[in-house]
């Protein structure tokens, strides 16, 4: 009957419902775990309400968060602020075709939305360099003169955490690093938004020791005199 017929196309829409859903829960479920950046989504990125803080900056939730890990990844420069002393600092990575990949795809999500925040440039996480040099990733790392930071620095192979004064001392490019960072906002000054990278966790790993092959107890310069 009709009836019949009816009651079945309102059960068979309100399961597909129930399935569209279930499918988008489990694709921001996934968006949520951390995972390297061959395997980031952006597709469902979107950003919140546009807030301004007490000195005037505004920024936007984005929703939901990215949360990257990053292998062995290195920087040509010590952390650094653009006035010398705030304690939010740029910590530049060099990055990987996989990394720079991920780069483009977020852009081409976000760069659009500049017209609903009436901005007419963006700045990409991939900073250009000079020359044939690849482009870095910005990330933005608070750490107090102190050593003091919300990001949590272990030593690799022991996952020991780093005290304040370690991280204070860290000789940011005789180190390689592990990071787990989020992508959770976007920045909006003068008509200029980007996204934020902040690192969560760092695990170090220092290399500048000494050459093992250089050890004079071993090896093939055993026995020799170092002058």
């Amino acid at each position: 009957s009709i009836g019949l017929w009816k009651r079945c196309c309102h059960k068979k829409t309100r399961e597909q419902r129930m399935q569209s859903a279930v499918s988008a829960r489990d694709e921001v479920s996934r968006m949520l775990q951390p995972c390297p950046p061959e395997k980031a989504l952006c597709e469902r990125v979107a950003l919140g309400d546009l807030i301004s803080n007490a000195r005037g900056g505004k920024s936007a939730a984005i929703q939901p968060p990215i949360r990257l890990t990053l292998t062995g990844v290195t920087t040509p420069f010590p952390v650094s602020s653009f006035d010398g002393t705030s304690s939010r600092r740029s910590l530049e990575l060099r990055t990987t075709p996989a990394l720079r990949d991920f780069c483009v795809r977020l852009d081409a999500k976000l760069q659009p939305m500049g017209k609903q925040l009436h901005c007419n440039a963006y700045n990409s996480l991939l900073k250009p360099q000079k020359g044939d040099y690849e482009p870095l990733f910005r990330t933005k790392v608070t750490i107090d003169d102190k050593g003091r930071s919300p990001t949590k620095f272990f030593e690799s192979g022991t996952k020991r955490r780093l005290s304040d004064s370690e991280v204070r001392d860290l000789d940011w490019k005789e180190c390689s690093f592990n990071v787990l960072l989020r992508i959770s906002s976007i920045y909006v000054n003068a008509g200029t938004f980007g996204p934020v990278a902040t690192p969560e966790a760092i695990v170090v790993k220092r290399e500048d020791l000494f050459p093992e092959a250089l050890d004079e107890a071993g090896g093939q310069f055993a026995g020799l005199e170092m002058v």
